[in-house]
C-alpha cells in the first residue's frame, strides 16, 4: 500500500505540472490568436494537444488504481504554478522557456523515482512528459531570440478594474482543473452522463477564459496573474472521491465564479461587462444545477460534450 502510494504521489507531481504546461500554453494560445498570429499558435498548440493528452493518461491511470489527484497541496500550492502569461513576444517566450526550464527539472526527478517502480504504465506516462521538454525549448528559444524588444508596459487596460479580470481568469483556471480531474473521478464511478456534464464545465469554462483573454488581445496585450499569484490567496482546485463530493465542490467552485464575475460587471461597461455578466449568469445557473443533485444530466446550462468521445480521443 505504501508504495502504491508513493507512486501515486509521484505521478501527481507529474500531473500537477503537466497541467500547469497545458493552461500557460491554452492561455498564450488564446493571446496570439487574439493577436492574429495564427501560425506561432499552432507551432504552440501541438506540444499543447500532446501535453493535455499526457495529462489525461495519467489522471485516468491515478483514479483507476484508486488514487485520488492532488492539484493543491502544502508543499506544491496551485498559486506557484498558476500560468504566467507574457504580454508581448519576448516576455511570453521568456516565461514559456522559464515553465520549459521547471519541466524537465520535475520530470526528470520523477523519471528517475519511478525507474523500476513496478508500475510499467507509470514509466512510460513520467517518459511521455519528459520526451517533449527538449525539442521543444530549442523552438521556443529560437523565437525568443527573433522577438522584437518589448514596448513600455501599458497602463492596466481596464483601470481599477483590469485585477478582478485577472482574478476571475486565476478563478476559472481552477475551475478547468479541477472540473477535468472530477470527470475522471465520476467516471470511474459508473455515471457517465455526469462525467460528460463535469467535462463540459471545463470546456465551458476555457470559452470563459478565452473571452477574458480576448478583451486583452484586442488591444495588443494579455491579462496578468501575477498580482494574484503574490497574494496567494486564491483557493486552488480540490478533488473529491465521491460523486457526492465532486459535486458539492463544483458547486462551490461555481459560487466563487458567479461571485467574482458579478462583482467585476458592476465595474465595468462595454463589452468586458457584458461578457462578465454572461459569465456570472452561467455559473449562477450551474451552481443551481448542481446544487439538485446534478439531475437528470440534459438540464445542465449548455450543450453536454461526450466525455467518453474525449476518452477515446486522448487515451483509449
Amino acid at each position: 500500500m505504501t508504495e502504491r502510494s508513493d507512486i501515486h504521489d509521484r505521478l501527481n507531481a507529474v500531473l500537477r505540472w503537466d497541467l500547469t504546461a497545458v493552461n500557460q500554453y491554452f492561455l498564450h494560445i488564446m493571446v496570439l490568436r487574439a493577436w492574429g498570429d495564427g501560425e506561432t499558435a499552432r507551432d504552440i498548440a501541438k506540444v499543447n494537444n500532446a501535453d493535455v493528452a499526457n495529462a489525461m493518461r495519467v489522471l485516468d491511470h491515478i483514479v483507476a488504481a484508486a488514487g485520488r489527484p492532488a492539484l493543491d497541496t502544502a508543499d506544491a500550492p496551485f498559486t506557484m504554478r498558476l500560468p504566467v502569461i507574457g504580454g508581448s513576444y519576448a516576455a511570453m517566450f521568456d516565461a514559456d522557456l522559464a515553465l520549459e526550464n521547471r519541466l524537465r527539472e520535475k520530470f526528470d526527478a520523477a523519471g528517475a523515482a519511478h525507474a523500476g517502480c513496478g508500475d510499467a504504465c507509470a514509466e512510460t506516462l513520467v517518459a511521455d512528459a519528459l520526451s517533449r521538454r527538449q525539442p521543444h525549448a530549442a523552438w521556443l528559444d529560437g523565437k525568443r531570440r527573433a522577438a522584437p524588444a518589448p514596448s513600455p508596459a501599458p497602463a492596466p487596460l481596464f483601470g481599477d478594474a483590469t485585477e478582478q479580470l485577472n482574478r476571475l481568469l486565476a478563478e476559472l483556471v481552477v475551475a478547468i482543473e479541477q472540473a477535468l480531474a472530477h470527470a475522471f473521478v465520476i467516471w470511474h464511478s459508473g455515471d457517465e452522463a455526469r462525467a460528460s456534464a463535469v467535462w463540459t464545465v471545463s470546456f465551458d469554462t476555457m470559452m470563459h477564459g478565452k473571452a477574458i483573454v480576448d478583451l486583452f488581445g484586442a488591444a495588443g496585450t494579455a491579462p496578468s496573474l501575477r498580482a494574484v499569484a503574490a497574494a496567494g490567496d486564491i483557493e486552488g482546485p480540490r478533488v473529491g472521491g465521491t460523486v457526492a463530493e465532486a459535486l458539492a465542490l463544483e458547486r462551490d467552485t461555481a459560487e466563487r465564479c458567479r461571485s467574482i464575475a458579478e462583482a467585476a460587471a458592476t465595474s465595468l461597461d462595454g463589452d468586458a461587462a457584458r461578457i462578465c455578466q454572461a459569465i456570472g449568469a452561467y455559473y449562477a445557473r450551474l451552481a443551481d444545477w448542481l446544487g439538485a443533485g446534478a439531475e437528470p444530466a440534459d438540464a445542465y446550462p449548455g450543450d453536454v460534450r461526450s466525455f467518453r468521445r474525449q476518452r477515446e480521443r486522448f487515451i483509449d
